[in-house]
């Protein structure tokens, strides 16, 4: 009643609001202090292949406190974990979900895009690989590494475009180093059981012969 008739009803309205509404804030606040803690700690699991304590670490976190950022930094490294744990199913999951949110940053997506395309050839679906391939290739601002045009290679020959395998196979080739020799072999073997008849797959297969592993 003090109060009341000191400062006005007013002034009551707004310490009862500020005593039900403040108190809240604060828990957010420390709730999504909280859950960022957890996925800084989960990506320290992660960098140090601490894959399945990674992975509850990620399941224990309300994701409803983290930002649209945060979330999808959780799905990508749930999908890394996912994927060293040889779980696809989970990583390609994590993964579309971390893509769809379109929150990831810029160099991170890109990353993810590759390792979904990836993805989708490990799994045999050479379409998807194929189209998520050149999403990616879109986005990216240097060309592909002798690795990556390999991997790549091997996508189109299941897709049936056999000679945009052979090319990216010979492109590599020509800026590959010695210890990628053997990888390049392998790439022409995969081609060769996708593209059996193809004459330039046949060229390359006399120039990189398997027993030469």
């Amino acid at each position: 009643m003090r109060i009341v008739a000191r400062f006005g009803v007013g002034v009551v309205l707004s310490i009862a609001l500020c005593a039900a509404g403040c108190g809240d804030s604060d828990q957010d606040r420390v709730a999504k202090e909280s859950a960022r803690r957890q996925l800084d700690q989960a990506a320290q699991h992660v960098g140090n292949s601490e894959m399945a304590q990674a992975i509850e670490l990620l399941k224990a976190i309300d994701r409803e406190q983290l930002d649209d950022e945060g979330r999808a930094s959780a799905d990508r490294l749930e999908s890394q974990a996912q994927a060293a744990l040889g779980n696809t199913t989970g990583e390609l999951a994590a993964l579309e979900r971390a893509l769809d949110s379109g929150s990831l940053a810029p160099e991170d997506e890109l990353a993810a895009r590759y390792d979904l395309a990836v993805l989708y050839l490990q799994r045999g679906d050479p379409q998807r690989s194929l189209d998520a391939f050149m999403e990616w290739s879109k986005r990216a601002k240097t060309a592909p590494t002798v690795s990556q045009s390999l991997v790549m290679s091997e996508t189109y020959a299941a897709a049936g475009r056999c000679s945009d395998a052979a090319q990216l196979i010979a492109s590599a080739a020509r800026k590959a180093e010695p210890e990628d020799h053997i990888d390049v072999i392998a790439a022409v073997e995969a081609a060769r059981a996708s593209c059996p008849t193809d004459a330039e797959i046949a060229t390359l297969a006399k120039a990189f012969p398997a027993d030469e592993r």
